[in-house]
């Protein structure tokens, strides 16, 4: 079985797989047809059964207690399972012995022939000398009507100029002669600009002047010369912080800045720094990395003072150049683009040139010489987000201009030790080299196979696999180059396959084993527990099998809770879709009891209750079995790269491998609680206490078709919001909520803590609940309870921030706030208190009934002791009798 799969391989933040998607939607909604068929199909059961209607509320709750008691196991199982797979099966034995540094079929060696082989398709790229090259360029640039498009070079040109216009309107010029632009420098506080890097140097030279150095006091001078604190007079800091509030004295505060930097007779900082440095070699043993700190802290300082950041940006913005101006990058992208000649290349030639340079007037050398200031621009606050920008609009030019360049960079062009010696990998050959060299008891063979798997997949930037994708983006383009798909492209696409099936081979393989298989073993069995609950439903004769169909339905229970929690563990960026297959049921399943209803509801005509239960059953055999079909399918299938060969297809693709990174991340919090909230609390109160205790009768059915419309909702918007945006994208819950963002320049996601109200909210009506039926005669109470509006109201508020919490909370762990690999801790943690508070709300509910209120049990008790004396109560109730009798499940 193929499939030409339209997402990128299986990894953090990859949810665009339609076939997956269709997979996780039907999973959702079949694992939800146990719940209807323990609830909403349950008086028509109590008919087929012959119980009376006085058990009904009984044979409900005893169903659902099969259903929800025996998912627990199973869960707890399914949890095991996933930790097993990503504590103890450890794959880097097998990473290292597949490297294979001497080993023809090893991944060094096929590492070598990708990077050959982007070598190959990068060199005929750039050859826009020749007719294929100039082609493929001149597709990439875009025609007049893709102006516009993001995807074409006109487009993001366009941006990039804008980008550095806007840091060139702001950045700081000469500091010698501009007296604004040293104003902009100093900072607005302490902790920017110059100011701060002010702060940083005299730290570093106390530091130094600690160790009692013999140097003459050079570093004590150093460090008097910059100033302990702002406010030490006519020193270095004081200057700066009094030029950074100045307004109509900028002159003579400017001029004290410079006297303070480079005063003349050799009291200025600049001097004395260079004292220090006379005294290096006084700097030795434990000085040395004093010293260094101290040489650094200066570097950064001198840097931002004596650079003109305004001049560079400016560079930076005429070599791009406005359309009209010739020569410059966006007037030669505007020609080829427009040029309807047999030949492009002159004009192609042109636009290599306009970027590269013909000396060093190019956009890249430009560009180069601005982010060689880059610590620079990104120390003052006022203009490092502008900087951000010019830097993210050259990364999508240069994506889309040169991606075969950058593929074969990262793959790297030696397989050697990193330089120097003891440093991180620069490149997937130096990380692979290194690992495959290792031997099998090396204490650092985990960290070595960690860098083959962030360079190649498992980073958050720059990994091989982005790079490729960006080649791939560009197929359209290499089309134009006749050969030039059909040999160099289709020949890194060979390699590619190559390399990636046998790396996944070794990462996958444990998971595919411990997780996928038994995943698609519990979707047929979901199935099939549904067959044979149709088979002893139907059987049975006048009175049926209560006790057997009971205990199928403990089965499904079973085989519910390890599902559920599989389907989790097997890729936990498509949850926030599978959540939305689950709030899909209420709608899909009301419409088929409303359809079968209609047509066979005459009682006199039809056996309406056996036929009710019978087409539900039918329906959840036929989903159920779809949805095992579509999940056997995603699972099994291989993936094909454009003109691969079946037999080089990948079986891998979906197979997204992830264990646990060993860190914790404060922003994981939020959710992770939100899931607890939100799953455990809903069933202590929905639906018997509210509205089941506080709502007029006549509205419970109202609450419930309201509920069954809303809560479609918030999944589909948090879905819906997924696919539109990034990964990362602050517009999503699945970005990173923090004020840095994701990657440090995706923008801040503190504004999804807004939702962490919703818990507040949630808890707070739990107690105002309960709090409304002990004191009848309260304010609270007498607003509350059988107010029809009021009721009502917070009934369906408190339902919904349940779906709330969970349509939010699954996507804010899974997403960039990094808590995936520990998703099913929440999720196990909040069904515990689900299923044992749900029993605790039906104790409560029976020992409330028993009591009459003219003799309250607890008149003239504390609250305290109230409190406890209900507690004690309800958990005797709740738990004594489930433990003690059993379940009901005989005729009465």
């Amino acid at each position: 079985m193929f499939h030409i799969c339209i997402a990128n391989q299986a990894a953090v933040g990859v949810s665009d797989c339609p076939l997956l998607m269709a997979a996780y939607i039907l999973a959702g909604l079949a694992m939800m047809l146990n719940i209807r068929l323990s609830y909403s199909s349950a008086p028509y059961a109590l008919i087929r059964f012959k119980l009376p209607e006085n058990l009904f509320s009984v044979f409900v709750r005893r169903m659902a207690s099969a259903l929800e008691l025996w998912c627990l196991p199973s869960m707890l199982l399914g949890n095991i399972m996933d930790l097993i797979q990503k504590l103890a099966i450890d794959t880097d034995p097998e990473l290292r012995i597949a490297a294979g540094a001497s080993s023809p079929d090893g991944l060094v060696q096929m590492a070598t022939q990708l990077h050959d082989r982007a070598n190959e398709l990068d060199q005929a790229v750039k050859n826009v000398g020749n007719d294929e090259g100039a082609k493929v360029l001149k597709y990439k640039a875009g025609t007049e009507a893709q102006n516009d498009d993001p995807k074409h070079l006109r487009k993001l040109a366009k941006d990039l100029h804008n980008a550095a216009t806007q840091l060139e309107s702001v950045a700081p010029g000469d500091s010698t002669s501009d007296n604004d632009a040293l104003k902009l420098k100093a900072g607005t506080s302490e902790d920017d600009g110059l100011r701060k890097l002010a702060k940083t140097l005299y730290e570093a030279a106390k530091a130094l002047v600690d160790t009692r150095p013999s140097d003459n006091n050079a570093a004590q001078q150093l460090a008097d010369a910059v100033g302990q604190d702002e406010n030490t007079t006519d020193k270095l800091r004081q200057a700066l912080q009094q030029l950074a509030g100045a307004d109509g004295d900028l002159i003579a505060k400017a001029g004290a800045v410079r006297d303070a930097y480079d005063k003349s007779g050799g009291d200025g900082v600049k001097p004395k720094f260079t004292a220090v440095q006379g005294q290096e070699g006084k700097y030795d043993g434990d000085k040395q990395p004093l010293y260094e700190a101290v040489k650094k802290a200066w570097e950064a300082f001198n840097d931002l003072y004596t650079a003109n950041l305004k001049k560079l940006a400016n560079d930076l913005k005429d070599a791009i150049g406005t359309t009209g101006q010739p020569s410059k990058l966006q007037q030669t992208l505007s020609e080829l683009g427009n040029d309807t000649g047999d030949d492009p290349s002159t004009k192609a030639n042109a636009v290599k040139t306009a970027y590269e340079g013909s000396t060093d007037n190019g956009v890249k050398p430009k560009f180069d010489a601005l982010k060689a200031k880059e610590f620079a621009y990104q120390a003052i606050a006022a203009i490092k987000s502008l900087y951000e920008n010019v830097v993210k609009a050259m990364t999508a030019f240069d994506n889309v201009y040169k991606p075969e360049e950058l593929l074969k960079d990262a793959v790297g062009n030696s397989d050697q030790a990193p330089i120097p010696p003891g440093s991180d990998p620069k490149t997937l050959r130096e990380a692979l080299h290194e690992l495959g060299s290792a031997g099998t008891s090396d204490p650092t063979l985990h960290a070595k196979a960690k860098a083959v798997k962030d360079k190649y997949s498992e980073g958050w930037s720059d990994t091989i696999k982005q790079k490729f994708h960006l080649v791939q983006a560009q197929a359209n383009a290499y089309e134009q180059g006749n050969t030039i798909k059909t040999e160099k492209y289709k020949n890194l696409l060979d390699a590619w396959t190559a390399f990636n099936d046998k790396y996944y081979k070794v990462i996958s393989s444990p998971k595919y084993n411990t997780i996928i298989i038994p995943s698609i073993i519990t979707q047929w069995l979901n199935f099939l527990t549904y067959v044979i609950l149709l088979i002893v439903y139907v059987v049975g004769g006048d009175q049926g099998h209560l006790t057997v169909f009971y205990f199928v339905i403990a089965i499904s229970g079973v085989v519910f809770g390890i599902n559920m929690t599989l389907v989790y563990s097997v890729d936990f960026n498509y949850i926030p879709v599978y959540i939305v297959g689950e709030n899909c049921f209420p709608i899909v399943t009301s419409f088929i009891h409303y359809i079968t209803t209609l047509m066979f509801g005459n009682r006199r005509k039809w056996n309406s209750d056996f036929i009710v239960v019978y087409v539900d059953i039918v329906v959840a055999i036929i989903i159920s079995l779809v949805a095992a079909v579509v999940w056997t399918y995603s699972y099994v299938c291989k993936i094909k790269y454009g003109s691969a060969t079946d037999k080089d297809a990948s079986g891998w693709h979906h197979i997204f491998s992830h264990g646990f990174s060993g860190e914790f991340n404060p922003e994981v919090i939020s959710p992770f609680l939100m899931i607890v909230v939100g799953m455990g609390l809903v069933y202590a109160i929905y639906p018997g206490i509210a509205p089941g205790m506080i709502v007029p009768f006549y509205l419970i059915d109202k609450i419930e078709m309201v509920l069954l419309i809303a809560t479609f909702f918030p999944p589909v918007i948090v879905a819906a919001l997924r696919r539109s945006f990034a990964y990362g994208d602050p517009r999503s819950p699945m970005c990173k909520w923090d004020s840095a963002g994701f990657l440090g320049f995706m923008g801040s996601g503190l504004h999804w803590h807004a939702f962490d109200l919703l818990m507040v909210i949630k808890i707070s009506l739990a107690v105002i609940f309960i709090y409304s039926l002990h004191y009848r005669e309260s304010n609270i109470s007498r607003s509350i309870i059988n107010q029809p509006k009021m009721s009502t109201f917070l009934s369906i508020t408190f339902y919904m921030c349940h779906e709330c919490l969970l349509a939010l909370g699954f996507p804010g762990l899974v997403g960039a706030n990094g808590g995936g690999d520990y998703v099913l801790i929440p999720q196990y943690i909040g069904a515990l208190f689900m299923i044992f508070l749900a029993f605790y709300s039906e104790g409560y509910i029976i020992e409330y009934k028993s009591h009459d209120p003219q003799h309250w049990p607890t008149e003239g008790m504390t609250k305290w002791n109230a409190f406890c004396y209900w507690y004690y109560l309800v958990i005797i109730s709740s738990y004594g009798y489930v433990f003690h009798h059993g379940f009901y499940y005989d005729k009465v």
